[in-house]
């Protein structure tokens, strides 16, 4: 019974194991990273912080400057319209 209750703990372990790595893999993937880009640039636009409260309007203004100079250069808009095919 003991080892039972064993091989079932490891089993359970592996399984965790092997759903953190796949977790992980979706993570680190572009199309991963480009939605929560485009997250909190959508945040930031609203005037909102991370993880909770609101901008200033002073630093509201900077960041939607700041933001549309990023978006609009030729490499950003080239990798945003096919990070996620």
């Amino acid at each position: 019974m003991e080892k039972e209750a064993f091989n079932q703990k490891v089993k359970e372990r592996e399984l965790l194991i092997q759903e953190r790595l796949a977790k992980l893999d979706i993570e680190h993937s572009k199309t991963y990273i480009g939605y929560k880009l485009m997250w909190v640039i959508r945040l930031f636009l609203e005037g909102k912080k991370f993880p909770n409260g609101t901008l200033s309007s002073f630093k509201w203004r900077m960041y939607v400057f700041d933001i549309v100079r990023f978006i609009t250069t030729p490499s950003y808009l080239s990798w945003f319209l096919n990070f996620d095919p």
